[in-house]
């Protein structure tokens, strides 16, 4: 039973169990994605779509465009995304100057005469860029327009009274700076309003009524360019490792299971700290990318002696998969059909996502079926040898298959393994299964905290739990021809003693029968008045 309780919640535990033994609102999964890049937001971000992505992140291309691209060619959903930022990053802005006080276009040294400030939303050259243009609509009235364009440097000089519409990004128009306005421009353009702008932010006056023949006006002085963006480096200072588990401790913000992938972090340390944080969180599944130009042998080395996670803890490699080779996928902006060397962890996880799509977390993402779209070479060419190797060392290949048995030829992904050895999670749908199951029950059984522990919450938990469990087992995630067979839900006094009454805990014991190996897993979740976490242990 759980023992170290520290606040409101719900905690899981995970232990083996041998079927026969008597026993003492659903999650979609998203994918995630860390890595470095020059705009974006810095904390985790949902996207729905590559042109999303595009929109927030930009399109000076790194590891990290690429693996979304090939996320979402590949069937990928919503992904979380965290940016990492160069050391020493920079956000540009602009200073926009009060025309009721300044009357010619000459920016003034006095920053009490600014009416407002635009800032790019994130640090970065790109922020540079943008151009700012406002226009008097009726200035008796307090009213104007606010124009934001992008206006690349490789572009002729910016002339602010042309339309310039190609290059437009947002616009505000009939705006005014009177608070109790229904067009107060703090409001409006500002997220997290409707119409609020994921460029830029503005700050600063608004008409005061206390002073009523004060009334600041934007004017044309301080002229159109925002200044000040730097991008950053990624040498000295900068840290990799304090970087990368920065970013992966905010994707604790995302409050459903995740399958996370760095793409081309290939850092031992940085892959071991990562997967140590995941097994942690029991809701995060990790892809790892093995480091380009390595041959089989070298990949299987990298898997398990490099990485060698069985010496932090017998559950940890459980949470991740290796898989190999990279594959020459197309080319971000590029034409005429050109192509580059990616990591597979982009793709893989969207063929994760696909597959949950069409059959669920129990199914593996791989075999002659699911073949990696857009891939046309892969960097090594795989004997029979070779798979061999791969697939006893749990390294995922990823070979061409011709397509004969499915009418699909390509390169497929074709191994399922995590990179435990032993046991049932040493098998990703086992693991995956145990993470959505885990994760989904305490999202149901969070009601309970609080509630009088007694009799009735007891059944209430057992008739939530079940009726997960028989959808889990119907949609086929459970091995068994009977419900019985796939599952059971222990709720009483056997396993609620007085003494756990009265600390405010009320436990649930769940046993599974996952699809493979036939072998029964016990959950144990207790809901309490003193914490809510997640702990899984398999022995």
């Amino acid at each position: 039973m759980p023992t170290d309780l520290y606040y409101p919640g719900v905690q899981t535990v995970e232990k083996a169990f041998q079927p026969g033994a008597a026993p003492a609102g659903v999650l979609s999964t998203l994918g995630a994605f860390i890595g470095r890049s020059h705009q974006g937001p810095l904390g985790a971000t949902l996207v729905n779509s590559w042109a999303e992505f595009s929109r927030l992140y930009g399109t000076n291309y790194t590891d990290l465009h690429n693996a979304v691209n090939d996320f979402y060619s590949n069937g990928g959903n919503t992904a979380a995304i965290v940016r990492i930022e160069g050391t020493g990053a920079a956000t540009s802005s602009i200073k926009v100057y009060d025309d009721t006080l300044v009357g010619t276009p000459t920016v003034p040294g006095d920053d009490n005469k600014i009416v407002f400030r635009a800032t790019a939303s994130n640090p970065g050259v790109w922020g540079n860029d943008l151009k700012l243009v406002v226009t008097a609509r009726d200035k008796a009235q307090g009213r104007f327009d606010v124009a934001l364009f992008k206006y690349p440097s490789t572009e002729p000089a910016f002339d602010k009274d042309k339309r310039n519409t190609e290059f437009l990004i947002d616009q505000w128009l009939d705006v005014s700076l009177i608070p109790n306005d229904s067009r107060y421009l703090y409001s409006i353009a500002n997220v997290p309003s409707i119409a609020g702008s994921v460029y830029v932010t503005f700050s600063g006056q608004s008409w005061n009524p206390d002073t009523p023949t004060v009334k600041p006006f934007p004017g044309p002085a301080g002229g159109t360019a925002f200044a000040g963006g730097i991008d950053g480096t990624y040498t000295t200072p900068y840290n990799a490792s304090e970087a990368y588990a920065t970013a992966v401790a905010l994707l604790n913000e995302i409050d459903q299971p995740l399958i996370l992938n760095l793409p081309n972090m290939t850092d031992p340390q940085i892959v071991k700290n990562t997967v140590t944080a995941a097994t942690g969180q029991q809701t995060t599944f990790v892809v790892v990318d093995t480091p380009p130009n390595y041959s089989p042998a070298q990949a299987e080395e990298y898997a398990n002696t490099t990485l060698a996670l069985g010496g932090l803890g017998t559950s940890v490699p459980s949470f991740a998969a290796v898989y190999y080779p990279w594959v020459y996928m197309p080319a971000l902006g590029s034409a005429g059909g050109r192509t580059a060397l990616h990591p597979p962890g982009g793709a893989v996880v969207g063929s994760f996502l696909s597959t949950d799509a069409a059959y669920g977390a129990w199914r593996t993402p791989a075999g002659a079926a699911i073949v990696i779209s857009g891939a046309s070479a892969s960097e090594r060419k795989l004997t029979d040898k070779d798979l061999t190797l791969l697939n006893n060392g749990h390294v995922n290949a990823i070979r061409f298959v011709n397509g004969r048995s499915t009418g699909q030829a390509g390169f497929a992904i074709m191994g399922g393994r995590t990179l435990k050895k032993f046991g049932l999670d040493k098998y990703i749908a086992n693991r995956r299964s145990l993470i959505e199951i885990g994760s989904n029950l305490k999202q149901l059984t969070e009601f309970a905290v609080f509630e009088p522990n007694d009799e009735r919450l007891w059944e209430r938990l057992q008739a939530v739990c079940s009726g997960y469990l028989a959808s889990f087992w119907q949609d086929g995630g459970l091995k068994g021809a009977e419900a019985d067979q796939a599952f059971y839900v222990t709720c009483d006094a056997t396993i609620n003693t007085p003494n756990m009454i009265e600390q405010g805990q009320v436990n649930v014991e769940v046993g599974v029968a996952l699809t493979a190996p036939a072998e029964f897993v016990v959950i144990t979740i207790g809901q309490y008045d003193g914490g809510s976490t997640v702990a899984v242990e398999t022995l």
